[in-house]
């Protein structure tokens, strides 16, 4: 039976129920429209399905979504988080301001692929927002996250724990970053990135990648969502005041500032200054999380803040500018970019970015010595 078949009265019947609130009949009609993957498989695959359904002698309307997560990859996933994630109950009733979307049921069919139905949230996609609403969500992340420095209870099953991943994605980063580094030096146009003191400046960095690596694994742990991009939030009924977050195959324990950074790259690093230069949204970006993390009443220091968002960025965004750079110019990639002028703009974005964020490279050195 394929997917689509599966998807019968009898099987919605629980899941609109639990949508509306109510006892149904049974659902009368329904449509569906994919917004990730294929009904074909394998995942990820994510559907809208909306229709109506007979209660009490009346047509409702309903609406929800239905995720299937890939299957597990055994040397690269070891579990399906998601479905783990809202087994836990952690994603029930987030502190703060963030919340995740209500899940209405995990079903666990035959194929290593769990079906998980969640409420639809309707409202505003973080595709669709401006930077400063973005400031507001790492608000929103920081009251959230600073609950739990201030001592609410993470799950501590031996799955939940994500921070061991920040040294082995380290790892893997400066390797390809390095031979792309040597590729790159040998290209006419983005040779360019790495002239002056730029290359030498990573090379640095490269030299303290360990200690830095050594100091982030000792600072607090909190709830981290580890795919915190500009896609996957939801501003509902396009209010600043509360933002519903979706994705959490990544999520578990990890250090502070992990999130902050891996959004900021996305709306300033990634492929183009898509929503700001990077000098332009970090220090925003930053303080918005820490007078996020103050609104949740935790009163540590700033400096361990500040060294989360800054280490981050520097073993993770930084020292991955030359791979950025080889896969805009390596020939069969997905992200080579072909058009000349395109990617002079581009490799003008990554020099410019590469030379503020040598700079903030710069500060975390110094930090360094405060959380030891």
């Amino acid at each position: 039976m394929s997917r689509l078949e599966r998807l019968r009265a009898d099987i919605l019947k629980p899941f609109v129920g639990r949508a509306l609130g109510c006892e149904i009949d049974e659902p009368i009609e329904w449509g569906h429209r994919v917004l990730k993957g294929s009904w074909e498989g394998p995942g990820n695959f994510v559907s809208r399905i909306t229709g109506t359904a007979l209660a009490d002698g009346r047509k409702h309307p309903w609406s929800l979504v239905l995720k299937i997560p890939r299957p597990v990859r055994p040397h690269v996933d070891r579990w399906q988080r998601e479905p783990l994630m809202y087994g836990s109950g952690v994603l029930d009733d987030l502190p703060g301001r963030m919340a995740a979307p209500r899940c209405l049921g995990i079903e666990e069919p035959p194929g290593d692929e769990p079906w998980i139905w969640m409420a639809d949230v309707a409202g505003v996609p973080s595709t669709d927002w401006q930077m400063e609403r973005f400031y507001s969500a790492l608000r929103h992340l920081g009251e959230c996250q600073g609950a739990y420095l201030c001592g609410k209870r993470l799950p501590e099953d031996d799955w939940f724990d994500t921070s061991w991943w920040l040294r082995k994605h380290a790892a893997e980063g400066h390797k390809r970053a390095q031979g792309g580094l040597t590729a790159a030096e040998a290209h006419p146009v983005a040779g360019r990135v790495f002239d002056e003191d730029r290359g030498k400046g990573l090379l640095a960095l490269a030299d303290q990648r360990e200690r830095m690596l050594d100091a982030l694994e000792r600072l607090p742990l909190t709830l981290t969502h580890g795919d915190l991009n500009t896609s996957n939030m939801i501003a509902p009924e396009g209010s600043d005041e509360r933002t519903v977050v979706v994705d959490w195959h990544f999520a578990g324990s990890g250090v502070i500032g992990f999130d902050v950074v891996t959004l900021i790259a996305c709306a300033a690093v990634f492929q183009g200054p898509k929503l700001g230069r990077i000098d332009q949204v970090a220090e925003p970006a930053i303080g918005a999380y820490l007078d996020g993390l103050r609104r949740s009443g935790w009163d540590g220091d700033d400096r361990l803040v500040r060294f989360g968002c800054l280490g981050n960025l520097a073993v993770r965004i930084t020292s991955g500018i030359p791979n950025l750079v080889f896969r805009a110019i390596d020939e069969g990639h997905p992200l080579q970019v072909r058009d000349p002028q395109r990617l002079e703009e581009l490799m003008g974005h990554y020099a410019d970015a590469l030379d503020y964020l040598l700079v903030l490279a710069e500060e975390t050195r110094r930090l360094l010595a405060s959380v030891r």
